[in-house]
């Protein structure tokens, strides 16, 4: 297993920038020295907590033929995370001003670290026709149907005490989907940290605060690689903690594709690991409030 902790040499004090970001660039930074008392968690949990969901995936990244690193910035107060390739190192960037945001849960935050991988692994849809890096939709939508059932799903104690709590609409979702009270449980989980980070993007964008029951009717006919508003982000994190596909760690769909990283082909490569129906919305699948299936 090769994984990495980069020291970060100078802290910044003015927001990173990275190819795939989490979040649009903004000016939360500035408020970073409000929430550094009453942070969630102390210098060395975010490090450890990084550290451990890069471990986790590292192997899957010796298969890639590459490196998995984290650049943990406890001190940076910019509230984003961005992921980029460096020859053969896939890098995750995160900064504690993201952590310490009190719209950010444990779990968000650990989801935020899920959509960083999502760039690095979630394959179709891409930024481009020969990009890397999946489009932020696409790594939203890994965070919550792959990454967070691999690192939750065998936490059976905590994932049940989302049971009391899960607003209704949430429980209505999952168990309609999922019979096991395990996968329920897990469900609830995912959709929690999903809500904690729309609630994020949502003050970031000015935006109402995203409902569950209120999804984004917006219909794209080009598929948007840029963030979404935070409702339709919300739809995505939820549709992907509903899809019953297995994800394969193995692959990052429809990457190096021969017909082309947009084909329709690509597409297919994704079809068989996650909801795709290109006609009829399936549960769990994209919304399309970003995505436009190739015809």
């Amino acid at each position: 297993m090769r994984s990495l902790l980069i020291a970060s040499l100078v802290t910044m004090m003015l927001p990173a920038y990275a190819l795939a970001q989490f979040a649009p660039k903004n000016d939360l930074w500035k408020e970073d020295k409000l929430y550094r008392k009453n942070a969630k968690m102390t210098k060395e949990e975010f490090l450890a907590m990084s550290q451990k969901v890069i471990d986790y995936f590292a192997p899957f990244v010796d298969l890639h033929g590459g490196k998995l690193a984290v650049d943990a910035n406890w001190d940076d107060p910019t509230v984003n995370a961005s992921a980029d390739q460096q020859g053969d190192t896939w890098v995750v960037n995160m900064y504690g001003g993201l952590a310490r945001r009190p719209e950010v849960t444990v779990d968000g935050y650990i989801a935020v670290i899920c959509h960083e991988l999502g760039h690095h692994f979630g394959g179709f849809s891409f930024y481009g026709a020969d990009e890397w890096a999946a489009a932020e939709g696409q790594a939203d939508y890994f965070a919550t149907h792959a990454c967070l059932p691999q690192l939750w799903g065998a936490d059976k104690a905590t994932n049940a005490t989302y049971r009391a709590n899960a607003p209704k609409p949430v429980k209505d979702k999952c168990d309609a989907v999922w019979t096991g009270t395990d996968q329920q449980d897990l469900c609830y989980r995912i959709s929690a940290a999903g809500q904690s980070l729309a609630n994020l993007l949502a003050k970031l964008g000015s935006e109402a605060v995203p409902n569950v029951l209120k999804p984004d009717p917006k219909v794209v006919r080009v598929t948007n690689v840029e963030h979404p508003k935070a409702q339709c982000r919300l739809d995505t994190y939820i549709n992907g903690a509903l899809c019953k596909m297995q994800f394969d760690m193995k692959t990052i769909p429809g990457r190096n594709n021969p017909n082309g990283e947009l084909s329709k082909a690509a597409q297919d490569d994704a079809a068989q690991y996650t909801c795709l129906g290109t006609g009829a919305m399936m549960t769990g699948e994209r919304p399309r409030c970003w995505f436009a299936p190739v015809k």
